[in-house]
């Protein structure tokens, strides 16, 4: 039994609660482009240059509400490449389905503009910062990302708005820089709803992650120090194994469910059956 908890963002479970429900699928990650124009050393997206056919939109959306799902991640890629991305969210929303942007804001003014109009209905807008100086977070991402990033800020406006939520993947190279301090208090000053610490996942075919991968015990310590550290603003963290299982929809139409070693154990086809979806999702061996 499970029930989406506003609050946190989060899934809350097991409770005989009349607000709680049966769900297979509560959550999932819905890759809805491929196109993107940055280049982030740990990411593991595709690299299609595909956006997600249109036509199947309504049936994802109709299949979402049948599975039981309760939330879903907008992402990419760069979701706000997608044409289609306000009347997903519209869809998602007119089936009580929660959903979360992750995005960096690469995009036209006057469609960020149309983005900060419907901030309200996000349960989260989520961006990724690395650094407090703008030189060393263009050489991790991409010439530009900095000035997008807060061309995106500025737009939306105060966080009183909108939930915002800044991640940040902390790689040995972040950790051993010693940069956390000053990037701490530049987002005390954004004053987001919450700022997560990720653990990068290793992905057997991203070659760039030497450098960047870090030990679980080391990862664990460091957030305990930054979390010791703390002002203002509150601190949450994605250890890779508590994280790492989750289900993507990708351009392809299948449903899979990536592991920590971006395998797939597991898969269905958006034409399957609803119960054929069910039985996948229960007999995987990871699950939420």
């Amino acid at each position: 039994m499970v029930k989406y908890n506003e609050e946190t963002n989060e899934l809350d479970w097991f409770s005989g609660e009349s607000s709680y429900i049966s769900s297979p699928l509560p959550f999932f990650v819905w890759h809805i482009t491929d196109r993107c124009p940055w280049r982030c050393p740990y990411c593991f997206a595709r690299k299609s240059g595909k956006d997600f056919p249109a036509k199947y939109i309504e049936k994802i959306v109709r299949l979402s509400k049948k599975m039981g799902v309760l939330k879903v991640d907008l992402s990419g890629g760069e979701p706000l490449l997608n044409y289609d991305l306000f009347d997903i969210v519209n869809g998602l929303e007119s089936q009580g389905i929660k959903t979360t942007l992750t995005t960096t804001g690469y995009s036209t003014l006057d469609k960020l503009k149309r983005l900060s109009e419907i901030k309200s209905k996000f349960a989260r807008i989520i961006i990724s910062l690395d650094s407090s100086n703008e030189k060393q977070q263009d050489a991790l991402r991409g010439d530009g990302y900095w000035k997008t990033i807060r061309t995106l800020l500025d737009v939306l406006g105060g966080t009183s708005s909108y939930n915002l939520r800044v991640n940040t993947v902390v790689s040995n190279r972040f950790i051993e820089s010693n940069q956390w301090r000053s990037l701490l208090k530049m987002i005390e000053g954004i004053a987001p709803k919450e700022w997560c610490l990720l653990q990068p996942l290793y992905f057997r075919r991203v070659c760039s992650m030497k450098g960047y991968q870090v030990a679980d015990d080391k990862f664990d310590r460091f957030v305990k120090q930054v979390s010791g550290c703390r002002g203002k603003v509150k601190i949450i963290s994605r250890p890779r194994l508590v994280y790492g299982p989750y289900w993507v929809l990708d351009q392809d139409l299948f449903f899979r469910q990536k592991t920590v070693e971006n395998s797939y154990e597991s898969g269905f086809s958006i034409f399957s059956s609803p119960a054929v979806g069910r039985a996948v999702v229960l007999n995987s061996s990871h699950r939420f």
